[in-house]
């Protein structure tokens, strides 16, 4: 039985089912890359081999099956860009049916045109397509395993009898090397799609608060043109300091997980960022004043019934103003806000004192 648990273990991408769903999307953009890039050339090259086929007599038998294996590969290209656009969890399909269309073709010419010659297309195109296109290796093993059957099937119905064990032996023996190259292959481009994500949720994620990190926000201020309903919210947390050095880093940890919960909560993931130790910035859009207003109260009402405090300062884009100086903005108004909260601090402290 081991063997066969190390056979399993070998058609195992080596990711849970949560991180497979979540590089679904770079996975299909990749098959999507290599599908336009590999039927282009198939339609180019086969567009030539049909024009060709007017000149070289060899040819001229070949002559209707290229023009319509262009056409079909024409109609697999434009189909693929369409989903693109709309669904790309489909192209997965496009690109099966990109390759089926290339091993019927690879069967055609290898055992009905040239029945008297050692099939190559078949061989040739069971070896490398598969290398081309990520999906889960035993989907690709089936799909090798079934167009093999397909092929020793008109293997027995149309080659020379001469060749015919020949092409069947080659379809079974390239085939198993196709299913392992495969397999291999695809685990690995599994593994570095993987770590690719792992390496770019990690340069723009704060992994305490699970919040876009200031790399993230660097980005985003310099390469998005703001509108003129972009509001910018300014979060600095009170006492951060203090409370680190009376209580520890481990309570001061704790204080920034809770705020940035309630911040995300009030203004959302997709925008918010902790872009320094105690500063948390987020921007929305299509959004009425007094909405803010009231989130912003909301919030602070949340994060001093948690025990801390925060100010915040909010500002409205104005015309023609990039980012950056809409942050900026926010910003001093925050600093106003932190203004009144000490002052008021030390109102009550004196008037305790008192």
């Amino acid at each position: 039985m081991k063997w066969l648990n190390k056979i399993i273990d070998f058609f195992k991408v080596g990711l849970t089912k949560e991180n497979y769903i979540t590089l679904k999307n770079e996975i299909q953009i990749e098959n999507f890359k290599n599908l336009l890039f590999i039927s282009n050339l198939a339609s180019i090259l086969t567009f030539l081999i049909y024009i060709l086929s007017f000149w070289i007599k060899e040819l001229e038998e070949t002559k209707i099956l290229f023009f319509s294996f262009s056409i079909s590969l024409l109609v697999i290209n434009l189909i693929a860009r369409y989903f693109s656009r709309h669904t790309k969890h489909v192209i997965i399909y496009d690109v099966y049916a990109f390759m089926t269309l290339l091993i019927i073709y690879s069967i055609i010419i290898s055992t009905h045109i040239n029945s008297d010659k050692i099939a190559v297309a078949f061989i040739a195109f069971i070896l490398s397509l598969p290398l081309f296109f990520i999906d889960l290796p035993y989907r690709m093993c089936i799909f090798i395993i079934l167009s093999t059957i397909v092929f020793i099937i008109n293997v027995l119905l149309f080659d020379n009898s001469s060749i015919r064990n020949i092409d069947i032996m080659d379809s079974i023996i390239f085939s198993i090397v196709s299913i392992i190259m495969s397999t291999y292959t695809i685990k690995m481009k599994f593994q570095n799609i993987y770590m690719k994500s792992r390496y770019h949720y990690f340069s723009e994620t704060d992994v305490l608060t699970e919040m876009k990190n200031r790399n993230s926000f660097e980005h985003y201020i310099n390469s998005i043109d703001a509108t003129d309903n972009t509001y910018c919210i300014f979060l600095d947390v009170n006492g951060l300091h203090e409370l680190n050095n009376i209580k520890g880093h481990k309570s001061g940890d704790c204080m920034l997980v809770t705020v940035a919960k309630y911040f995300k909560k009030a203004f959302g993931t997709e925008h918010s960022y902790r872009i320094g130790g105690d500063e948390f910035v987020a921007f929305v859009e299509a959004r009425q004043e007094d909405d803010i207003i009231q989130d912003i109260k909301l919030l602070q009402d949340e994060i001093n019934n948690e025990g801390y405090s925060v100010s915040i300062g909010f500002a409205k884009r104005k015309a023609y103003e990039n980012l950056e100086g809409l942050v900026k903005l926010a910003e001093i108004n925050m600093y106003e806000d932190k203004r009144r909260y000490y002052s008021h601090a030390e109102h009550n402290r004196r008037s305790s004192m008192n």
